[in-house]
């Protein structure tokens, strides 16, 4: 009995003594009441993965402030590192907009290879002047090449964690909602 005093005494003074935080994990949502399901388009696309700058590579929600400096959102995360949470929003959000499609990860190990390939660019997340700018570009190759780069903006009205998060989440979507439209043309 007095050798358990000890150790039920060291229990109590690291469970006391330790903080506990609560991170908070977060999905990209489809945005449905956004997007019109289109049936008459029938394609193959495979997304290819996600190219982003190396502070993004993370499951930390993070920006970049105009003098260079890397912000992290205190306990918010994405549900799995960005690239792959892009990749998987982006072909969730396609399959959604276009039924009759196949829309999967590229490289994929089917014995048909897709006729289409979509990449995508994250360039930066930038907050700048109360204004989070999302630099992002994307190529759907075809027989023709189609390139195209966006400067998407928000402006914030707080610089809240919860509140910054949220406009990520709406410039991202933007940009998935711009590259449904151009493979719809």
């Amino acid at each position: 009995m007095i050798r358990a005093i000890p150790i039920i005494l060291g229990v109590f003074v690291l469970t006391g003594c330790s903080t506990k935080t609560t991170k908070v994990f977060h999905d990209i949502p489809i945005s449905i009441e956004r997007t019109q399901t289109n049936h008459n388009i029938k394609i193959t696309l495979g997304v290819n993965n996600i190219s982003i700058p190396s502070y993004l590579d993370t499951n930390k929600i993070v920006y970049v402030q105009s003098d260079g400096a890397i912000v992290s959102l205190r306990d918010l995360r994405w549900s799995a590192p960005f690239g792959v949470h892009m990749q998987n929003t982006i072909i969730n959000q396609l399959q959604h907009t276009f039924p009759k499609s196949t829309i999967r990860e590229y490289p994929w190990g089917f014995y048909k290879q897709p006729l289409h390939i979509l990449r995508v660019g994250i360039h930066s997340f930038v907050l700048q002047d109360n204004i989070l700018i999302l630099k992002a570009s994307y190529n759907i190759s075809t027989k023709h090449k189609h390139n195209k780069t966006l400067s998407l903006k928000r402006e914030l009205t707080t610089h809240e964690d919860e509140a910054i998060m949220y406009q990520m989440i709406a410039l991202i979507m933007q940009l998935v909602d711009t590259i449904s439209q151009d493979i719809a043309k």
